[in-house]
């Protein structure tokens, strides 16, 4: 279920981490697993919104860091 609810999201996950996921969630419905993988896809986002400072990468895109980082310019998105 859960590599149905990935979809083709980009991941590292091995074929060891989807049976573990398994195991914990015995029982858990479908929309269980979709609300999980759902929540976790949005981590990323939560952590951009609530971050108050970032430093731009050699790719030149801006990652949420603490205010100890080398370079970390305080803004909002």
């Amino acid at each position: 279920m859960f590599k149905v609810h990935l979809g083709d999201t980009p991941h590292n996950l091995a074929e060891s981490d989807f049976e573990h996921l398994a195991r914990k969630t015995e029982g858990f419905s479908g929309l269980d697993i979709s609300v999980c993988v759902k929540d976790v896809l949005f981590e990323p986002v939560r952590k951009t919104q609530d971050a108050m400072f970032f430093f731009r990468n050699p790719d030149d895109m801006w990652i949420p860091c603490g205010p100890k980082q080398q370079s970390a310019v305080q803004t909002t998105m």
